[in-house]
């Protein structure tokens, strides 16, 4: 499984998407019968259908043979997160979790779920994350939505496993520093920009890639850049963003991190001249955030300072 990007003519993101190989299966919606080679895509709830037109778009443009088929509709999808994950989800099912090589970091298998003595269902599981934290997706044929959810809330009773909200998961991912199309990735940003040169390859062609290798060589007049406030004052997004007393951007998404304990921000910065923005540019300065008239101190971040080794998504936690 990986994560990756769909592009426009123009270099711009059209979607981002975590792209599985799959193998013919049995039949069933998590494991469907093909010919051929098989990709499992999953992209936002918001941006589906947009991204499945330019899916069906590109194939006709390039008279590709290929087949697009939606299960929105037939498949609902849970998401398990945090330190308990593995263990929770683990009591209803037989499949070895703890074996890295058999489901390791961004892969996905079929998992028999245990609903109880008598009863049992299949599920598509993914080793990813949205929220930065030890992870699971289940993706399940809709009429056994309701039993595995029962299942999994049972089994994880007695380490308090709860439901959240979208405002917990933007919150998390901002924290993190995963993008939200639609808001800090838009049809009129790059990878570039967005600092997410390492999903294009630098090898084989698509669409866009001209555009891509030229920033990657050249550089780019505006870039993606974290903010945290050192007081604590709410944000929303379209907050504007000052570096010495000189606008530079506004805050695509505004959010509360609540392991950093600040308010997170996201925007892209860019110079009143057009040139490059370099790290140096962004690392120096003195930023401010200005929320309802009045400007608060900021600290700007290449990256999110929120586990930025990437360690709870492998389960180890401090």
């Amino acid at each position: 499984t990986v994560y990756t990007c769909a592009l426009n003519k123009q270099g711009g993101v059209e979607g981002d998407v975590t792209i599985s190989i799959v193998e013919s299966g049995l039949g069933g919606l998590h494991d469907p019968i093909f010919k051929g080679r098989g990709y499992y895509i999953v992209a936002g709830g918001a941006s589906a259908y947009h991204t499945k037109c330019h899916i069906l778009a590109a194939i006709q443009e390039k008279a590709f043979r290929a087949v697009v088929s939606d299960h929105t509709e037939e498949l609902g999808v849970l998401s398990l997160q945090g330190p308990k994950s593995r263990d929770i989800l683990q009591k209803i099912t037989d499949f070895d979790l703890s074996n890295e090589q058999l489901l390791p970091m961004n892969s996905t298998a079929i998992l028999t779920i245990k609903i109880n003595p008598h009863y049992s269902c299949n599920v598509r599981v993914l080793r990813v994350s949205f929220v930065g934290e030890l992870g699971y997706e289940l993706h399940i044929p809709e009429e056994s939505c309701n039993d595995v959810y029962n299942a999994l809330m049972k089994a994880g009773y007695k380490d308090s496993l709860r439901n959240a909200g979208y405002r917990a998961l933007y919150s998390l991912s901002s924290e993190k520093g995963y993008h939200l199309w639609g808001f800090d990735l838009r049809s009129d940003d790059t990878p570039i920009e967005a600092n997410l040169g390492f999903v294009c390859r630098k090898n084989g062609d698509y669409q866009g890639k001209e555009i891509v290798d030229r920033q990657r060589e050249n550089g780019v007049s505006r870039r993606l850049a974290f903010f945290t406030l050192r007081e604590q004052v709410p944000i929303w997004g379209l907050e504007a963003v000052y570096r010495d007393g000189e606008i530079v951007g506004h805050l695509r998404r505004g959010e509360y991190g609540y392991t950093l304990q600040k308010p997170i921000g996201q925007a892209y910065v860019q110079r009143s001249d057009g040139s490059q923005i370099t790290n140096q540019f962004l690392q120096s300065g003195h930023y401010q955030i200005e929320v309802m008239g009045k400007k608060y101190d900021a600290d700007c971040h290449l990256r999110s300072p929120f586990d930025p080794k990437g360690e709870r998504l492998l389960g180890i936690y401090k």
